[in-house]
């Protein structure tokens, strides 16, 4: 019997040398890095980045699940690196994405120049020099991402053989290497190769969905990601005094000219839990957007002992994001329909929809910024890198 007749290969399983051995191949996963980047930091919920904005007041949660209650209490409970933690799985979440992300992207620029080396092509040098640039884009972002959150990681660039596990190294290093592999992608992108053919630019709008950016777009990208990393990894007075302040402003001074956004969508991956749960992702701790009171009522919250203090305020402010009105009521039919047709991020939510949380992290407000994003079937545009952030670095 021939045993040979039966033996099918079965392409639906992944098959990793053949994805790295094709010009189509090679480009499908440079194409799709950008994507774990952003699954890793943006569709999760158990995870970091979740976890950094109860940190930060950005939102207030006492629920158990998802690092809420935990990373939102006052006084600040220790950051554990402990398997055995609640919050073990999503500590270690992020790294593992982001070291993927920086490994696919070292295989895939290595896949291509083993391609050139042996006279074949993605398509044209265009071509060629606009999947490298890609690349070396994620690869840097990805290195950014651990430096600013991990105090080590492994850097893994494009001269990493895929098989080697580097040591992990400070996160000020992790930082220098997410430089050089931003400054290299700026060199391609202003280099004569990706001019060499057709499909340089722009890149595919679905290589960062929604955006199809010429040269000068994707070059100012790069440079507010450097700008970032920069003045982010800095945790002491120390380091903050040290860092390079002159290229940080170049940078931010060179950096995206209007906001940069990302087309959040229902499939495809380009997802976001946190901004899909709005409004009902979390509460509006008083302790942060209180700030934005006029009336005095902030002023009496701040001045009362921590134990003691109820965000249940009225905000008066003419700070046109916030619902204008003397009463509760007032403030409440002022409260516009959405998708928003202007400025009203906040509103003030029915009486009888409160929630029962007493002391800082109460408030009658919750965010709805993005919730047209979720009743519009997770679909719309999300605000990746606002200008104004650029703006607070100069």
């Amino acid at each position: 019997m021939n045993k040979g007749i039966l033996e099918v290969p079965n392409r639906n399983n992944p098959d990793v040398e053949r994805a790295y051995s094709t010009p189509a191949g090679i480009e499908g996963v440079i194409s799709g890095t950008f994507l774990q980047v952003w699954s890793a930091s943006m569709s999760c919920t158990d995870c970091v980045p979740h976890q950094a904005r109860m940190l930060a007041l950005e939102t207030y949660s006492e629920l158990g699940n998802n690092g809420n209650g935990t990373r939102s209490q006052i006084p600040r409970g220790p950051i554990l690196n402990d398997r055995s933690i609640e919050q073990g799985g999503a500590n270690f979440a992020l790294y593992s994405a982001l070291s993927r992300a920086t490994r696919t992207a070292a295989n895939g620029l290595q896949a291509l120049d083993r391609l050139v080396k042996a006279n074949g092509t993605l398509g044209s040098a265009a071509q060629d020099a606009r999947g490298r640039m890609f690349a070396m884009f994620v690869n840097g972002v990805a290195l950014g991402g651990l430096a600013l959150t991990y105090d080590s990681a492994g850097i893994v660039v494009n001269t990493t053989p895929s098989d080697a596990v580097p040591p992990l190294s400070p996160y000020p290093a992790v930082a220098a290497a997410a430089m050089q592999m931003l400054d290299s992608a700026i060199a391609i992108a202003n280099g004569t190769a990706i001019l060499s053919g057709a499909n340089g630019f722009p890149i595919p709008a679905t290589w960062i969905n929604g955006n199809a950016m010429d040269k000068a777009r994707f070059i100012s990208l790069v440079r507010s990601y450097k700008a970032k990393f920069r003045a982010g990894v800095a945790r002491t007075p120390a380091e903050r005094g040290a860092a390079d302040w002159n290229a940080i402003l170049a940078d931010a001074q060179n950096g995206v000219a209007t906001d940069f956004i990302v087309t959040i969508a229902g499939t495809g991956g380009w997802g976001s839990p946190y901004v899909n749960a709005q409004p009902s992702g979390g509460l509006l701790s008083m302790l942060y957007y209180g700030m934005s009171d006029t009336s005095g009522a902030f002023a009496n919250f701040i001045a009362s002992p921590m134990a003691t203090r109820d965000g249940g305020f009225l905000i008066r402010t003419p700070d046109l994001r916030w619902p204008q009105g003397a009463t509760r009521t007032a403030q409440q039919l002022d409260t516009q329909a959405l998708p928003l047709p202007g400025r009203r991020y906040f509103r003030n939510r029915p009486t009888g929809e409160d929630l029962p949380v007493l002391g800082y992290g109460f408030s009658m407000y919750e965010a709805r910024r993005f919730a047209g994003i979720a009743i519009n079937s997770t679909n719309g545009p999300y605000t990746m890198i606002n200008k104004v952030e650029m703006d607070m670095l100069v």
